[in-house]
């Protein structure tokens, strides 16, 4: 059972719910397999799911069986706008015959309920969720607590869109239906395919007091809030107030003046579920804010918060979280609210559109704005602007993470993991054209936390083949069959048992096997992603997704349903219509 759903509720459901019947035929197994996490892809859905949708964050959404019992699922991402989405299942599959299972929606009354349980009979699972309390760190959705901790320049998010090229360069925000996009003395609406569909331009001369300069906006309940100020460096400015708009005309509403904080202000933050209005300034000691009421635009407190970021042009908040573009870096960043200390306690890099060997690029990035499913990234080239419409990446099932090997930077993931003599990796890889100096490139690899090369298992592309290989000192190479093919989606699997035997599986098929060799000596508590230890002498350069460690042998069929699942999942289940229950 779910948590938070007693048994009394499950079938008092309304004529206004649906439910599509999910069928993974018995010959898309190869053996019974107990307790698969069944992923689905949720662009399979038939229309109803996407019209019928109470909350857009999909906390309605419920997996039941035929008797209208409740499944353990795990919704890892819902994005309404573009109609995809992915959740997990946990089942038991048969060889023999059908299994089939229903997702329901529409009960506006139900709560998100945690995915932990579909994956409770494995070690470590990462689908690439910021930790709610620790934005540094990647989630264990197992529900271990334990985060993959995350260093150099990762990115998150990847380029979805872009705008035609604008003249407007201070900030961008969204209501869901437009674009308001602000310049020094203008505020311009457009449609979401940008046309102009309404204009201010001399929003300056409605608030008057000797201001001169517009900031970066955001838009809640048909207003639209921006900074305005007397602005003519990052330490001169002066009479600080976000002005009111009407956002259906983009008429004067107010001005409120928040001068007495002393702060320069280039940007707007509301956090509408919290009664907040934040104000972030462009300066170059780091990021800090101002919070105020949104109600009564009253002044609450200061916010110290991390000293990575400078020059905040911006901040938006984006899936219960804060993110802020900081100009001196030309990054958009994780700021974290912790929540339990005051402030933002860290800056996480998410994304960036330098090449990835580049330390400094050309134009600035100035505003910062969000719809439900995407961030918005104005970047400013001096004669003209652009808007980068980016999301979150998914690389596979869950996302996944960009890692990037930049000059002078170590780049990687690291988790806490137990010392496991059996067990099998998964995870899914795109690597990027990139070869290290010793020609290996570490993708993910079990370790003692420092350098040890005589305890570290990896599985690694290898350059010297041109193929992936499993590693470790006392057994030497274990070689694929494959030839790795930059820019190519591979779904990768190691699994080890002692001294016993060890195989690696590309897509689903194992390629190679050996039995009777020695196993390393114990002490393996680190689980890298993108790097093989402290050494970083064979970093990985690519996207990574959906990376798990199960203490355990997993079988050469689940494995290739795994990897036929996740890579097509059309062929693997047949969905039916949605039916109101």
């Amino acid at each position: 059972m779910i948590p938070g759903i007693v048994a009394s509720q499950r079938l008092r459901v309304a004529a206004s719910q649906y439910r599509v019947a999910v069928t993974v035929p018995a010959a898309s197994v190869g053996e019974t397999l107990s307790g698969f996490p069944v992923y689905v892809d949720l662009a399979s859905m038939p229309a109803a799911f996407w019209s019928v949708r109470p909350h857009k964050d999909g906390r309605d959404v419920r997996v039941k069986d035929a008797g209208g019992a409740d499944l353990p699922f795990h919704l890892v991402r819902v994005n309404p706008r573009a109609k995809t989405g992915s959740l997990f299942v946990k089942l038991d599959l048969s060889s023999a015959s059908p299994s089939t299972f229903y997702v329901h929606w529409g009960n506006a009354a139900l709560s998100a309920v945690s995915g932990a349980p579909v994956w409770s009979d494995y070690h470590r699972v990462y689908l690439f969720h910021p930790s709610p309390t620790d934005g540094t760190g990647q989630l264990d959705v197992t529900g271990s607590g334990t985060l993959a901790l995350t260093s150099g320049r990762n990115k998150r998010f990847g380029l979805a869109s872009q705008s035609p090229a604008l003249t407007e360069h201070q900030g961008i925000c969204c209501d869901g239906a437009h674009y308001y996009v602000t310049d020094t003395n203008a505020i311009n609406k457009y449609d979401m395919d940008w046309n102009l569909v309404a204009s201010n331009q001399n929003p300056v001369g409605d608030v008057g007091g000797g201001v001169n300069h517009c900031g970066d906006p955001d838009v809640h309940a048909g207003l639209l809030y921006v900074p305005i100020e007397s602005y003519t460096s990052p330490t001169v400015f002066s009479a600080q107030k976000i002005a009111v708009f009407r956002a259906d005309t983009l008429e004067f509403v107010t001005a409120h003046d928040v001068s007495a904080q002393g702060a320069e202000v280039s940007g707007v933050c509301i956090d509408a579920a919290a009664g907040h209005l934040y104000t972030v300034a462009y300066a170059a000691g780091g990021f800090s804010a101002k919070k105020y009421s949104l109600d009564t635009m009253a002044f609450i407190e200061s916010i110290a918060g991390a000293g990575t970021s400078t020059y905040i042009q911006g901040m938006t908040r984006f899936r219960e979280r804060f993110y802020a573009n900081a100009d001196g870096q030309d990054y958009t960043y994780l700021m974290t609210d912790s929540g339990y200390l005051p402030g933002f306690s860290a800056a996480t890099r998410q994304w960036t559109d330098m090449a990835d060997n580049a330390t400094s690029r050309a134009g600035n990035y100035e505003g910062i704005g969000s719809t439900d499913d995407e961030l918005l990234i104005l970047r400013d080239d001096g004669a003209t602007s652009v808007v980068h419409v980016i999301s979150p990446l998914s690389t596979e099932a869950g996302g996944g993470m960009d890692i990037v090997q930049a000059s002078g930077e170590n780049s990687y993931l690291s988790s806490s993991i137990s010392d496991l003599s059996v067990f099998t990796l998964g995870c899914t890889v795109i690597p990027a054209t990139y070869t290290s100096s010793n020609g290996n490139n570490a993708i993910l690899s079990i370790s003692t936390g420092v350098y040890s090369e005589d305890k570290r298992i990896g599985l690694v592309r290898r350059n010297a083949t041109g193929k992936f290989g499993l590693w470790h000192t006392t057994a030497g190479w274990l070689d694929g069959a494959s030839p790795v093919v930059s820019g190519t989606r591979y779904r990768l699997h190691a699994r080890y048992n002692g001294g016993s035997s060890r195989a690696l599986f590309v897509n689903g098929t194992k390629e190679a096997e050996q039995t009777a060799f020695v196993a390393p000596p114990a002490g393996r508590t680190t689980l890298y992603l993108g790097a093989e230890d402290t050494s970083f002498f064979e970093k990985f350069a690519g996207q990574i997704g959906f990376v798990y460690l199960r203490a355990s042998l997993l079988s050469d069929q689940w494995i290739a349903a795994e990897a036929s699942n996740l890579s097509r999942p059309g062929d693997f289940y047949t969905v039916g219509a949605a039916e109101p229950v």
